[in-house]
């Protein structure tokens, strides 16, 4: 260390170096240090100085935490103290040496002050950074003057304890996570960005209005941290959720509808829920008949050729599969995700799979005719109904499905199956038909299915809203619906008469004599043999 004898009139000694920190940044002055030969502490030049000029004396025994020298107490820290800086470099005034000396500049300029000789040349390399200069060094002499500064104000820098910092940064932590699991995490994120603006303002209130230096780097750290580890950890669970969510519809619902519910998994209720919803049955008539004239590998072949196309529409209008049985399709719309036209978008479905069956038998009677075998035409059934159910995972706590349940499901099937009686592809119950009124629709029955202790009312599916605004359809759907007026009042006369109508009104190219040919044969029989006069015209149902 370097000794120097500044004040002569009193022959003290005092220390005038400065030891940066370990980012070579001088943050902190000695007070005063001891010999380990001597008990008498020797103070730094800044101590000297400033008892000086304030008139008061030093202590005259050494501590490393505090000296009592001010109105208050100069808190130390093995020997030092925190030095004040009020700026960077050039905060005090200058003046050279020489032209005072050379009585070029009057000395009472310095009068009342204290006066400080030393270099501030940078090339003598006695510069140093500090907190307000790190990029320009300052001079050792100015950093003396901040030095002296500081204990004449006794505006000491005041650190709070580690353990302070410590619960701080905690509480901050603790308060990050809580955001982090809010359900919008833009909103948790806006709060964070608010809280460290906010404490970096307090901490610069804080640190200009009391010389209070809060803690900074540790709870900032503790705040970006806290609420950043459980966010990723939130956003790699939302992934795996997606995925997984993903993986369990991929083969059920169309792509759209697998990536809207990635989105929005809140939309998959598990475990069940009731939802009206429209439910679809599809089955291939007379497959046993076809299984039994082809080959395994043949048949696997046929049922996948039909299988695909019909499930590529159901997915592409927003349904969901629910199983293959078979030959058989179960499907249903607005669930998972909510379908608002779902009655809708199922009719228009099953209009689609007659289009791509026929387009499917063109291609299969090429492909007989081409290899000298024999044509097997495919033709289905179909039944849809609309209604209340339950809808969710469903099974064991080994293996489940997310599938329905529910009266309204029981129906649409049975439906499926009443389509051979009435020689129709498409039959749809009441509600589904009230939801679809602009298609060409003709009622079918007053039917009771098995199973089931009330009649039904049923409609045939003809074609969508292009035939039903046509003038000869209309007249058809009056001519039919008379008919079905006199067959329920036990006319059979004028029922029969009416049948005829139909068959010559019918000029849209529809194939609806199976349909007349049962009336025609009900009526015979219930001209033959009566029924109860009370009978209300219901159909009931003996087999699946």
């Amino acid at each position: 260390m370097r000794v120097w004898n500044i004040i002569p009139a009193t022959q003290q000694l005092g220390l005038a170096n400065f030891e940066p920190d370990s980012d070579a940044i001088v943050r902190r002055g000695v007070f005063y240090l001891t010999r380990e030969t001597e008990s008498t502490p020797i103070y730094h030049w800044s101590a000297i100085a400033a008892s000086e000029f304030l008139a008061v004396g030093l202590p005259s025994q050494y501590q490393s935490e505090q000296a009592d020298f001010c109105p208050y107490l100069v808190p130390l820290s093995a020997g030092k103290f925190e030095i004040n800086y009020q700026a960077g470099p050039g905060k005090f005034s200058r003046v050279q040496a020489y032209p005072v000396a050379n009585g070029e500049r009057d000395p009472i300029i310095f009068e009342n002050k204290i006066v400080l000789l030393g270099a501030t040349t940078v090339s003598l390399h006695d510069v140093y950074p500090t907190p307000f200069s790190s990029t320009v060094p300052m001079p050792e002499v100015e950093i003396m003057a901040h030095a002296i500064q500081t204990l004449i104000k006794c505006n000491f820098i005041v650190r709070w304890p580690h353990l302070a910092s410590t619960l701080i940064s905690f509480g901050l932590a603790l308060m990050a996570f809580r955001l982090s699991r809010l359900r919008r995490l833009l909103l948790g994120l806006i709060a964070i960005l608010a809280m460290l603006v906010a404490y970096i303002f307090v901490w610069i209130f804080s640190f200009i209005g009391f010389n209070a230096e809060i803690p900074l780097v540790g709870p900032i750290v503790a705040l970006s941290v806290g609420f950043a580890i459980p966010s990723v950890e939130h956003a790699i669970n939302e992934e795996l959720e997606r995925r997984k969510i993903r993986d369990a519809f991929s083969h059920y619902v169309s792509s759209k509808l697998v990536d809207q519910l990635a989105r929005e998994p809140s939309k998959l209720v598990l475990g069940g829920e009731r939802r009206e919803l429209t439910f679809l049955f599809s089955d291939i008539r007379g497959f046993t008949t076809i299984s039994e004239r082809l080959n395994p590998e043949e048949l696997t072949s046929l049922l996948n050729r039909f299988l695909t196309p019909m499930t590529e529409l159901i997915m592409q209008s927003r349904g969901t599969i629910d199983k293959y049985m078979g030959d058989a399709i179960m499907a249903f719309w607005n669930a998972p995700v909510e379908d608002a036209d779902h009655a809708r978008h199922a009719c228009e479905t099953a209009l689609d799979m007659r289009v791509d069956l026929v387009d499917l038998n063109n291609t299969l009677l090429v492909e007989a005719r081409k290899n000298d075998r024999e044509y097997i035409p495919i033709r289905i059934g179909v039944g849809i109904n609309t209604g209340e159910c339950a809808v969710g995972n469903f099974g064991s706590e080994q293996r489940f499905d997310y599938s329905v349940i529910g009266d309204n499901v029981n129906l649409a099937s049975r439906l499926e199956g009443q389509s051979k009686t009435y020689g129709m592809d498409i039959v749809l119950g009441e509600q589904t038909r009230e939801e679809v009124l602009d298609f060409a629709t003709l009622e079918l029955d007053l039917l009771q299915v098995k199973g089931k202790t009330k009649p039904v009312r049923v409609f045939a599916l003809l074609v969508n809203e292009v035939l039903s605004i046509r003038a000869e359809f209309k007249t058809l759907q009056e001519v039919h619906n008379a008919m079905l007026a006199a067959y329920r009042a036990q006319d059979w006369q004028g029922a029969a008469a009416l049948l005829d109508q139909c068959n010559t009104s019918n000029v849209l190219g529809l194939d609806l004599e199976p349909l007349y040919d049962l009336y025609r044969s009900r009526i015979a029989v219930y001209e033959n043999s009566p029924p109860e006069v009370d009978w209300d015209g219901v159909f009931v149902a003996t087999s699946k």
